[in-house]
């Protein structure tokens, strides 16, 4: 089992952090809010 945290500063003033687990993103928090609806979560390539 394998765990990651990242933080991605983004066009608009944007910061994205998420935490990984497994492949799975377990949290997602987007600032400011309004700008959640913007991301979008995607599986690789060749996963079900």
């Amino acid at each position: 089992m394998w765990a990651d945290d990242f933080r991605l500063h983004a066009p608009g003033n944007t910061v994205v952090e998420a935490r990984l687990q497994n492949g799975q993103v377990t949290q997602l928090l987007v600032t400011p809010e309004s700008r959640r609806k913007d991301v979008r979560l995607m599986k690789p390539k060749g996963h079900q």
